[in-house]
């Protein structure tokens, strides 16, 4: 179910919380933007004063849609709490709606409200109303300005509601001192027929507090004075013009449509002059009719047959629509006698036979001209209108031509403007054909020259690598020749001259066993054997000793697998085929390297 939309729901349950603890009796919520249907409610006041500081703070807003929670102390029946909407006669449709649907949605969140009551004026919000409303629970209660009695929304109000239990209720002295004045009724409300007339209510009039408020009463005689002087307007303007009299006796007219009872002629119009025409006002109907309940409001026209003209100058005396007040009878009206024209006139001339047929034959003759003439008129008109079809025709074929002609003209102008853009469109398109077709043929003659250079530049670099490739062999073999040349040079000095200093010297030498260091060791082949000191003078205890017979896989250079050689001078690599893996060693100088080197080929009988 949807629910109530608050501007401020916590101020609105606090107020309503207040009025629950008997803190306050009422609290007042009206729309935020009335003219936007998503408007919400909004708190505007609430307090403890009751029902007159309700009706008071409402008068702040009187053409405002507002809804009130409103609670009565000292209540003899068993609801006490309700919700009072209060909606202006000239509130749209739209916002009475919304008024309404907003209503119901509080009395949702409202739990302890128990019915709810209706009204269009201040002036009808009065104790007995509250009364008359919580004395029926099941059905809301609608009170309407100039409406007789008030009437439950949904079923309608039963006549036998509970007199004594309204006389009964006695409101909270408060209540007494504030209370507004009741609505007068209309004055067309007041003398309606018996069949429009509605019922007297079933609870009596509230009586008028002795000390009522200025201001409020001055309020409802406002309001009942224009509501009447309105209604009187619209009843005198909605009147039709009276009907004009026939050859009969004496005639009465009627302003109202319903019947209306005959009034005795005054005595000064018995004495009167017979051929006279007597005007009967409303005021002097409403003040013969005194304060009974059948009043009328017609005004009585009496016309006499021998009466023989009308004068000019005759004015009939202005009539008075409507009564807001129930008057004294004014002094009596004084009637005018009135003489009629020659049509009413009792004298009547019979023409004798042959006058008569004169005049048939002249009326024939008569007609016969008028028919004459009614013909030749129609004929004229028949020709006015076939000349003038027929200009209407040629004006709407000349303009169809010229329709023709510039819709042809149009279509031939959009024909070549649509053949010149098509041939535009298609010179583009072969423009674009042609830069495209050109591009790519550029595209297709870079392509080839630039596989052409490449191919070139590889062949090229194909070529340079393979003489570097035949330049690094051939410079590989002529050191591999110069190295074992020198080798054999060395190893041949040192069987020539067996001295103890070829045999001995200084290397550096880098093992598995130290990876990350260099080792200076002093070094000395004897047989197949090489021993390494720490120095030359320290050869009584050498450090390591090997055995080199068999042992040795070769002797590499740095270009045979070992580039990380490359950077130190006159180095070499031993490769052992044991454990020991490969000794990365260099000499002193070229001389102390392949000394070594022919010792070591020596030693291992490479």
């Amino acid at each position: 179910m949807a629910t109530v939309k608050l501007a401020d729901p916590g101020a609105v349950m606090a107020a309503y919380d207040a009025v629950m603890r008997e803190d306050a009796n009422w609290m007042l919520l009206g729309h935020t933007e009335p003219s936007d249907p998503r408007d919400v409610l909004a708190l505007l006041a609430y307090g403890p004063g009751g029902l007159p500081e309700l009706k008071r703070r409402m008068l702040q807003d009187p053409d405002q849609a507002l809804v009130a929670f409103y609670r009565e102390d000292n209540s003899r029946y068993p609801a006490s709490c309700l919700l009072i909407d209060y909606i202006p006669p000239h509130t749209s449709a739209g916002l009475r709606a919304r008024t309404h649907v907003h209503s119901r949605r509080l009395g949702a969140l409202l739990k302890a409200h128990q019915t709810t009551l209706t009204v269009d004026s201040l002036a009808v919000l009065t104790a007995t109303a509250i009364a008359q409303a919580l004395s029926d629970t099941r059905n809301p209660l609608v009170i309407e300005v100039g409406q007789t009695e008030p009437f439950p929304a949904d079923s309608g109000f039963s006549a036998d509601v509970d007199q004594s239990t309204i006389k009964d209720y006695r409101p909270p002295p408060h209540h007494e001192a504030d209370q507004m004045e009741p609505p007068r009724r209309s004055f067309s409300t007041q003398y309606s027929s018996p069949r429009s007339r509605s019922p007297s209510p079933p609870y009596g009039r509230s009586p008028s507090p002795p000390s009522r408020s200025r201001a409020g009463s001055m309020f409802s005689s406002l309001l009942g004075k224009r509501r009447s002087k309105r209604r009187a307007r619209g009843r005198s303007e909605d009147l039709p013009p009276p009907t004009p009299p026939k050859d009969k006796g004496y005639y009465a007219h009627m302003t109202s449509p319903s019947p209306t009872p005959s009034l005795p002629p005054k005595p000064e119009d018995r004495d009167g002059d017979a051929n006279s025409l007597s005007f009967t006002t409303d005021d002097e109907l409403f003040a013969d009719a005194g304060h009974s309940g059948d009043v009328r409001t017609p005004t009585m026209i009496e016309l006499p047959r021998e009466s023989t003209a009308i004068p000019s100058a005759f004015v009939p005396p202005p009539r008075k629509s409507s009564l807001t007040h129930r008057a004294p009878s004014p002094p009596p009206v004084q009637h005018h006698v009135v003489p009629l024209p020659d049509k009413w006139a009792s004298v009547v001339v019979i023409p004798d036979p042959a006058e008569r047929a004169r005049r048939r034959i002249e009326l024939q003759r008569q007609r016969d001209r008028e028919e004459e003439e009614a013909m030749r008129q129609e004929e004229e008109r028949q020709r006015r209108l076939k000349a003038e079809r027929e200009a209407e025709r040629r004006r709407e074929e000349e303009e169809e031509a010229a329709r023709k002609a510039s819709l042809e003209l149009e279509i031939k102008r959009a024909t070549s403007e649509r053949r010149r853009r098509e041939q535009q469109a298609r010179e583009e398109e072969e423009r674009k054909a042609r830069e495209i077709a050109e591009r790519k043929r550029l595209d297709r003659l870079r392509r080839q020259e630039e596989h052409r250079r490449l191919e070139q530049w590889r062949a090229d670099q194909a070529r340079a690598a393979e003489e570097a490739k035949k330049r690094e062999e051939q410079t590989r073999k002529s050191l591999e020749v110069e190295r074992k040349r020198k080798i054999e040079q060395a190893e041949a000095k040192v069987k020539a001259a067996a001295s103890d200093a070829l045999i001995t010297g200084w290397v550096t030498v880098q093992t598995p066993e130290w990876p990350l260091e260099w080792r200076r060791r002093f070094y000395k082949v004897m047989g197949d054997t090489l021993f390494l000191y720490r120095s030359q003078k320290d050869r009584a205890q050498y450090l390591d000793q090997v055995y080199l017979r068999g042992k040795l896989r070769g002797l590499k250079e740095w270009n045979e697998g070992y580039e990380e050689l490359e950077s130190i001078p006159y180095s070499f690599a031993i490769e052992f085929k044991d454990e020991r893996g490969s000794w990365s060693a260099f000499a002193d100088n070229e001389e102390e390297k392949f000394k070594l080197l022919a010792l070591l080929k020596q030693a291992a009988g490479l």
